[in-house]
């Protein structure tokens, strides 16, 4: 018997092979002689497409037969081939076929390795995939949730597991939907041939695929996602729900796709491409939220009925005046009362309510600060803005036609941004910044040093002040480091012109601490908390501020 190391070094037997294996299977056998640097296939690769004459070709020129959008995404597939990252190939892509036609084909196999590790031979077919209708998937979801019924009803041992390509929609609009469309095809296999143990998968949604696993165990399910992730590594990342099928009493077998619909979600939410499994404590916070966002939604149709502005008070360093106060959105829930900002900032922000809301904000405030100005002209007023604003195309005219509304001068305004990795796209930011100091608007970065700027890079930016984190204020008289640190902080930032304002200032000891460095301005619960702007009096304001800090 002939060895097979021996027939894949023979081009004439190596093509008989070929041909034999395609012809019986009815699919187009290829071969790659990683040595050779040829691509082989059987003789019917002529049904696929025309540009191959000879069936064989170099790699470079296997690629330019290859649809050009599709090109680049296998290239980087390809390339794990040659690092040992990807044994088993499950890729789909389009040629072009004798009439000229794209066709998608879907290309699997496996590659053989030396004993150094490195790949010598890759064996697989091509196969053009039947273009499935909606009839076939209805009957293949149905026979689905029947048997899922079974299983939950006989009390099976098991995992229902739905999977999801992120951001899909971005690579749809990127590289188009027939594109997006490969990459789902390509999962679709993937779940196919991962384990035999798992059902064949159906679509559930427009991204999403559902499987069954029983008699299993965890970490079976965690070792078939991992398989998933290596196999689409070089396409997408994956998110996925699961849930047990008797961990949890449900009524029916739809609530436990609900399940793993609402545990997909928690994964999206937490950063994408990982797998979470369902909680009823998740659950219970997803449907909070639901609630919440409804209720946030209702506010804002209301004319923002529910939300409303505290103001703090921020004091100069050394005079202890009223220098301005900074304006912080509440809201209150008709059925929960008050709710954190915590809570339904970030609700906010995911739902895109945050540019409704944060125009609002900015209105008010500029609203209350003109009435402040006519009893204090140097009141500034400090408004949050967060990136989800920034990156709207309106907001730079936004905010000086509120200022033009209001009648007042660029000076009455200070717009704070949170400390974040976005804030390192300051060519974009700049061109906003820059139009908004020309008016006499400041820039302030709130929360700083709990996120990733720092003062070098932050001198690039357009940026006026910073405002050094509670976590660092709380207690500094105890803490050597905080004390240490806050003062480089205080230091560089003048060198570079910034203004400093320390937050959280909540002791008379924090309070003399601090004087020892010579920050700008104060801000924190030992001068005021927030307060709704009837309990916020300037001048007895400024007379106890005074009477403090004696």
């Amino acid at each position: 018997m002939v060895e097979m190391e021996t027939v894949w070094e023979k081009p004439q037997l190596r093509q008989k092979i070929l041909n034999q294996f395609g012809n019986s299977a009815g699919m187009c056998c290829q071969f790659y002689h990683f040595g050779e640097k040829i691509f082989c296939f059987s003789d019917n690769i002529g049904e696929l497409t025309a540009e191959i004459t000879d069936c064989s070709c170099s790699l470079e020129q296997w690629y330019q037969v290859i649809y050009e959008s599709d090109r680049r995404r296998l290239q980087r597939y390809v390339d794990g081939l040659f690092h040992r990252t990807e044994e088993k190939y499950n890729f789909n892509y389009r040629l072009r076929n004798r009439k000229g036609q794209l066709v998608w084909v879907t290309s699997k196999g496996k590659c053989t390795f030396d004993e150094e590790g490195h790949p010598k031979y890759f064996l697989g077919f091509l196969v053009v995939p039947k273009e499935r209708q909606d009839d076939d998937e209805k009957t293949r979801q149905a026979a689905f949730l029947q048997e899922l019924n079974a299983l939950h009803s006989q009390g099976e041992d098991g995992y229902l597991l739905m999977v999801n390509v992120d951001d899909l929609s971005q690579i749809n609009l990127k590289y188009g939907r027939e594109f997006g469309d490969g990459i789902l095809r390509n999962l679709e296999n993937s779940m196919g041939s991962a384990q035999s143990r798992f059902s064949r998968p159906f679509r559930n949604g427009h991204s999403s695929f559902c499987t069954l696993v029983t008699g299993t165990h965890r970490e079976i399910v965690e070792s078939y996602f991992r398989t998933l992730q290596q196999d689409m590594q070089a396409q997408c990342t994956l998110s996925r729900g699961c849930v047990s099928l008797q961990e949890f009493q449900v009524p029916s077998s739809e609530l436990l796709v609900h399940y793993a619909s609402s545990a997909l979600d928690t994964a999206k939410l937490n950063g994408k491409n990982r797998l979470v499994f369902f909680h009823p404590e998740d659950y219970e916070r997803r449907l909070a939220e639901i609630e919440l966002q409804a209720e946030l939604e209702e506010a804002v149709k209301e004319n923002f009925s529910g939300f409303s502005l505290r103001y703090q008070p921020q004091v100069r360093s050394e005079t202890f005046e009223l220098a301005g106060a900074e304006a912080l959105v509440r809201f209150h829930s008709p059925r929960r009362g008050m709710v954190l900002p915590a809570e339904f900032v970030p609700i906010l922000e995911r739902s895109g309510l945050m540019i409704p809301v944060g125009s609002w904000v900015l209105r008010t405030a500029l609203a209350q600060c003109r009435v402040w100005r006519e009893k204090l002209p140097s009141f500034r007023i400090s408004v949050n803005m967060s990136y989800t604003q920034l990156r709207c195309p309106e907001i730079q005219a936004e905010v000086l036609s509120e200022l033009r509304e209001n009648d007042l001068p660029g000076s009455a305004l200070t717009i704070e941004v949170t400390e974040g990795i976005e804030l390192q796209e300051y060519g974009y930011l700049n061109a906003i910044f820059s139009a908004w100091k020309k008016e006499g608007i400041e820039i302030s970065v709130d929360d700083f040093g709990t996120g990733y700027s720092s003062l070098g890079w932050l001198k690039k930016l357009e940026i006026d002040e910073i405002k050094i984190d509670r976590c660092f204020i709380s207690g500094i008289q105890h803490s050597v480091y905080n004390l240490r640190l806050v003062s480089n902080i205080i230091e560089v930032a003048k060198s570079g012109f910034l203004r400093v304002c320390c937050e959280g200032v909540e002791t008379m000891e924090e309070l003399a601490a601090l004087e020892t460095l010579q920050p700008a301005l104060y801000q924190g619960f030992y001068f005021s908390k927030p307060v709704p702007p009837e309990h916020f009096a300037l001048n007895s304001l400024m007379q106890r501020f005074k009477e403090q800090c004696q």
